[in-house]
């Protein structure tokens, strides 16, 4: 999905459905919602590779990554700031299952700012990394995570900078990763998570 440049302040923003589902003798039916809208500040472009991404069937012997990670291409004539923020649930960031009101929380069942995921432990998180192909942006610490780890920051239901710049950016490349990992006590279902990535010049 391309978006381009408009001619009014503000902000650019994706919708990124996250769906899961939890290994169970249950049956258990897949589900999830998609919502994308965007607003561009002017002298930005944010193009986003993917609107979805999806961890198939969770097990308590696996950390798992989602199929579908994110790449975005950023340009801007100024300072150019990824943020995120969480939809979650019951007030808390995560991945919901409205169904039976389970959240796996984000980034721990404490709703920690980072975790290191581990089988059969509930968490779930991002990883990013911002490649060479043009300008390099800063991945916030809290996501700076190679994806052969299982180390993630975590959601806010609020924005949090996820990558930044100093200055101008030519052609920068963030790519995205997903990671979760559930606990015997998380119910069988499908869970949802909407993710809302903001491209702005402002910190």
């Amino acid at each position: 999905m391309m978006i381009k440049k408009e001619d009014l302040f503000i902000i650019a923003i994706l919708g990124l459905a996250l769906i899961i589902l939890l290994s169970s003798n249950l049956n258990v039916a897949k589900g999830g919602d998609v919502t994308v809208s965007a607003t561009v500040a002017a002298g930005i472009s944010c193009n986003f590779s993917t609107d979805t991404a999806s961890f198939g069937t969770l097990t308590t012997s696996l950390v798992t990554t989602a199929y579908g990670s994110t790449t975005v291409n950023v340009n801007s004539n100024a300072v150019a700031v990824l943020k995120a923020q969480d939809d979650g649930g019951a007030g808390n960031p995560g991945l919901w299952y409205a169904g039976g009101s389970d959240l796996i929380g984000s980034a721990d069942s404490v709703y920690g700012n980072t975790a290191s995921l581990t089988a059969g432990i509930e968490g779930y998180g991002l990883q990013a990394t911002s490649t060479n192909f043009g300008t390099a942006m800063t991945i916030a610490t809290r996501y700076d995570n190679a994806s052969t780890t299982a180390d993630v920051g975590g959601f806010e239901l609020s924005n949090v900078n996820v990558a930044s710049s100093t200055g101008a950016v030519t052609d920068a490349r963030i790519i995205l990763y997903y990671q979760a990992a559930i606990s015997g006590a998380n119910q069988a279902g499908s869970y949802v998570d909407v993710i809302t990535y903001t491209c702005s010049n402002t910190l």
